[in-house]
């Protein structure tokens, strides 16, 4: 690689713990990362759109662009979808990219861009059959997916720490490791 920094694409969704997306931010940008976040729509809801752009001196995206106009970010070197909802992940993995950050993931894949899959959800959503087939497809696509803090609860579902705990590290960690040759 040149002696530009790595660039990651930090792709927030419509799940409460995008409103954590600046710790997520700040994470990456501290294990040297320049960082670009983009949303979907509802996901836009939740992050706090303009400290975001001063962390990281890009805009946040949420609607494509025009063919004609130049991209407001640097390419990706890799992504990491999180937090992804349910909705997200089975849209994925159907290849339906109505959102900007669905699109970019889906063209990921052809691109060959190391990529983590941070679903957070509630377990009544996660629960559903679609969902791990979907996850089951994206793993299958090369995607590391990532399910709570790694551990499970008594009833074996994954952990999930309450959002202003989101394992943006581990994700991180996980993603760095898909990037080794």
């Amino acid at each position: 690689m040149s002696d530009r920094q790595r660039v990651l694409y930090l792709m927030c969704f419509g799940s409460p713990g995008s409103r954590y997306a600046p710790e997520g931010v700040r994470a990456a940008q501290d294990a040297g990362w320049t960082v670009c976040v983009m949303t979907s729509p509802k996901g836009r809801e939740f992050v706090d759109v303009e400290r975001v752009e001063a962390m990281t001196g890009f805009p946040v995206r949420s609607e494509y662009k025009q063919p004609d106009e130049p991209d407001a970010f640097p390419s990706a070197d890799a992504f990491l979808a999180a937090p992804i909802t349910v909705t997200s992940v089975n849209k994925w993995a159907a290849g339906i990219g109505d959102t900007v950050p669905l699109g970019y993931l889906i063209e990921g894949y052809g691109l060959n861009i190391p990529t983590v899959a941070m679903p957070y959800s509630n377990h009544a959503h996660m629960a559903h059959p679609v969902f791990n087939r979907s996850l089951r497809a994206l793993e299958s696509f090369n995607v590391t997916v990532l399910l709570g803090d790694g551990t499970e609860d008594d009833r074996g579902r994954p952990n999930l720490l309450p959002p202003d705990r989101f394992p943006w590290r581990a994700g991180l960690a996980a993603l760095e490791h898909a990037m080794r040759p």
